[in-house]
């Protein structure tokens, strides 16, 4: 009987227990920990991103004083396939950084700095800074005042800025020179994309444009990308605009990888210096969008590769697919060439 009555009483409880389980508010709870900044403050910077990709941004909501933060969290945008390694021009060897130790009464062999000659230093500097960490580009706003000048962070008056851990939003609030701004930034859960809503009279007004930056890597072991020297030593350029869209592409000795940028309404993107490219909303009223899709292809061939190969595909039922592959060679090297 005793047995049987205990039985019962652990049903109930797990009756119980489930039952409130299934109540609990878990947006509720999880927006408790949503974090607040109310200034610039370097060390609290905030970051959306998807396990793959993040982009960290100061209290406008993108990275627009990348600068100020260096000496504290860096307004990073970073991916997985983002690496980098300068040329080997010395062909320095691995087995150069290696010494040799006796432990538990055998040698072995580890790769340590201390070196014991010029050409050992050589190597151990070279294979500590490579490969490295890419910082993808400094994407931020360029706020103007009323006579023209370019505004600077002592301008901006932050008002409140929410990162939302439940649905991975940051809404940033400031003003400049009374004017309000509200920026919504976002990162796509499958894809290198960050995401924009900017809510201003300003944009009317044309005292907001965006500028993506390329800096250089720094060979250092905190990169804060913010590093501009050496503008001979890498290449970007504009590969292809449109009225709502244009593709950047970032060369790197040996590597590249190319911004893609898609923007609501009118808008114009040109290059004003060295690997500073500026993008500026055309629009009558006080809202606008755009988003920038970091990728090691170029997403505008991709996408016309993709569509021309099923064309093609079809093409090869009619005229054979000997001809219908030739065509879409050519087409292909058009693209690239466009």
């Amino acid at each position: 009987m005793m047995k049987k009555q205990l039985m019962l009483l652990g049903l109930l409880g797990m009756t119980y227990l489930s039952s409130y389980a299934q109540k609990v508010n878990r947006k509720a709870v999880v927006e408790r920990h949503t974090v607040s900044v109310a200034s610039f403050d370097t060390l609290a910077s905030l970051s959306v991103g998807n396990g793959r990709f993040a982009f960290t941004v100061d209290a406008t909501g993108l990275q627009s004083f990348p600068s100020y933060y260096t000496n504290g969290v860096p307004l990073g945008t970073q991916s997985v396939w983002g690496w980098h390694s300068f040329p080997n021009k010395e062909n320095v060897k691995f087995e150069e950084t290696l010494k040799e130790y006796t432990l538990n009464g055998r040698k072995v062999t580890y790769s340590v700095q201390g070196a014991k000659n010029a050409k050992s230093k050589e190597a151990i500097n070279y294979y500590r800074e490579n490969p490295h960490r890419l910082q993808l580009g400094n994407l931020g706003f360029i706020f103007k005042k009323k006579d023209g000048n370019t505004a600077q962070i002592t301008d901006i008056v932050v008002q409140n800025q929410q990162l939302n851990p439940y649905t991975g939003q940051i809404t940033s609030h400031f003003t400049l020179e009374g004017q309000p701004v509200t920026v919504l930034t976002v990162c796509d859960p499958n894809q290198d994309v960050v995401s924009v809503n900017i809510q201003s009279t300003l944009l009317k007004t044309g005292q907001i444009q965006v500028f993506l930056k390329f800096p250089f890597p720094s060979n250092q072991f905190l990169d804060s990308g913010t590093n501009y020297k050496n503008p001979d030593q890498h290449q970007s350029a504009i590969v292809s605009a449109q009225s709502q869209s244009a593709v950047v592409k970032h060369q790197l000795d040996a590597d590249q990888y190319f911004v893609r940028l898609d923007w609501s309404k009118n808008a114009t993107i040109a290059s004003q210096q060295a690997h500073e490219f500026i993008l500026t909303p055309k629009v009558e009223d006080g809202s606008w969008e755009f988003s920038a899709n970091f990728s090691e292809k170029n997403l505008r061939q991709l996408v016309i590769s993709l569509l021309l190969t099923n064309v093609i595909s079809r093409l090869g039922k009619a005229f054979g697919i000997a001809v219908a592959q030739s065509i879409l060679k050519e087409v292909q090297m058009s693209v690239q060439k466009s």
